[in-house]
């Protein structure tokens, strides 16, 4: 029973994983070519402008950070503006890359394992590997937050997503792309 139930499990997650990169592919051919306008959260500007954040709204109506992290650095860190909700619960996404590539020549053995450590160390996020529709990739730490979160804990987070994406982009790169 556990076998078809982790087979049955493994095949709907494969399944939702296509339909909603066909879906965000789709979404933003769409908007490419005018026919969706993105949505800006509201509340989540006010509580960046309340916490004093620097930012900038990109086309898909989220917000794009660009934060000093340690050693002279900086991380890029996305807040999305939509939100994603289960039962009564919305979250917010927190998002740095460490990595975007044109292929996944980057998910060797030692980057995976390096990603997947990380995981079990971190207190709040984890890290995702992101196909592209393109067939790229991004190695990205996210954290999601509820929905509602408080300016002052929102700059906190988006502080861990940036450390975290950083320390990982200096293993796995040689520079500061991100």
């Amino acid at each position: 029973m556990q076998d078809q139930f982790t087979t049955t499990r493994a095949r709907l997650g494969s399944a939702m994983m296509r339909a909603l990169t066909a879906a965000v592919f789709v979404g933003t051919t769409a908007w490419a070519a005018g026919q969706v306008t993105p949505q800006v959260d509201r509340k989540c500007q006010k509580a960046l402008d309340k916490a004093d954040l620097v930012y900038d709204i990109d086309s898909d109506g989220d917000f794009k950070l660009v934060v000093k992290v340690p050693d002279n650095r900086t991380q890029l860190v996305y807040v999305y503006s939509n939100t994603l909700t289960y039962d009564n619960v919305e979250v917010r996404t927190i998002m740095a890359p460490a990595l975007v590539a044109d292929t996944d020549d980057a998910l060797t053995a030692e980057t995976m394992r390096l990603l997947l450590v990380d995981n079990f160390e971190n207190k709040m996020g984890a890290w995702e590997v992101v196909e592209r529709p393109d067939g790229g990739i991004v190695i990205q730490y996210v954290v999601k937050p509820p929905a509602d979160i408080k300016p002052d804990e929102l700059r906190s987070l988006i502080g861990l997503a940036a450390i975290a994406a950083d320390m990982i982009e200096q293993q796995i790169t040689d520079g500061d792309e991100l």
